[in-house]
């Protein structure tokens, strides 16, 4: 694969969930030994000894775009540099082949979940995976709550006219992605995101230049099934009591590579799940292994 770094972001709020995303990096031998950094958004001097005690690299670094200055700058939510820093991450991580982005509130489910996304991404300039899936119901209504949001976001960075065209299609998620250090991703994300955050103000536009970007077809994307980045919140996943996984929903269930937890999925401790073997159990949707140890054993 070349030299990849995983790159995710936090705060201090945030860390248990983070945490959960990292057991599941250090699970698995596929993943555990892969560089891997933490945009520090907030973090307390605690959690911080916590992550060089996993071999886990806290950065802080700046808002990337050269306007993110001043007032402005000390205004906004440290946060916020888990959005600004997409672009920018062969500048602020240098000296990698591949870079993947990982979201927080994500983990895997299989030591072969990343491998596709850093080989998809020698063929395009963006291994992605959009939010397309046959038991997606908002996907067969224009006026559903998502696509409404969608539409609002769009509307805000480039219009009514192309917020709505936007909305209409399939929103490749940006919080889980790779790409090589070679790619023209990065200048033209950034350039994309910086006039965008300019003209419109508003600077979680992250996700939808990126998008414009693609459909546009000034980039290119390697797509991968969606058990890649599977966003809990659009469609709940199932649990498969014979494989002790979580699973995509329906007649065929695939084992879930990536789950994403995002919004209102995070708020709930326990969820009720339905087996695909019939029933319900109640469940976390965070990762459920183990820490390993430095000696590669798994804590009690």
């Amino acid at each position: 694969m070349g030299k990849v770094a995983i790159i995710t972001g936090s705060d201090e709020k945030y860390f248990n969930i983070l945490w959960s995303f990292l057991r599941s990096i250090k699970f698995f031998e596929e993943t555990r030994n892969i560089d891997c950094y933490v945009i520090d958004a907030g973090l307390n001097h605690d959690q911080k000894k916590k992550l060089d005690n996993i071999h886990v690299t806290p950065i802080e670094i700046g808002w990337g775009f050269p306007f993110i200055e001043g007032d402005l700058a000390k205004s906004l939510p440290q946060r916020v540099k888990c959005l600004t820093a997409r672009p920018f991450l062969p500048d602020f991580f240098p000296g990698y082949d591949h870079y993947f982005w990982m979201d927080a509130d994500t983990w895997i489910q299989s030591g072969k979940a990343l491998t596709p996304f850093v080989a998809a991404a020698d063929t395009a300039d963006i291994a992605i995976v959009p939010e397309l899936h046959h038991l997606s119901d908002y996907l067969y209504d224009a006026d559903s709550l998502p696509r409404t949001r969608h539409r609002h976001i769009y509307g805000l960075v480039y219009g009514p006219e192309t917020g709505h065209r936007l909305s209409m299609l399939p929103v490749h998620n940006a919080g889980v992605f790779a790409a090589r250090a070679s790619s023209p991703l990065w200048g033209l994300w950034r350039e994309e995101m910086g006039t965008a955050i300019v003209r419109s103000q508003v600077l979680n536009c992250d996700q939808a230049a990126l998008n414009q970007l693609l459909y546009s077809r000034a980039l290119t994307a390697a797509r991968l099934p969606p058990e890649y980045n599977w966003v809990c919140s659009a469609i709940a996943p199932s649990w498969d009591r014979d494989r002790g996984a979580f699973v995509s929903p329906g007649p065929l269930p695939r084992r879930i590579q990536v789950m994403h937890i995002t919004g209102a999925a995070l708020l709930q401790e326990l969820h009720d799940i339905p087996c695909h073997q019939g029933g319900i159990v109640s469940r976390s949707l965070l990762c459920p292994f183990p820490q390993v140890l430095l000696d590669s054993r798994p804590s009690p």
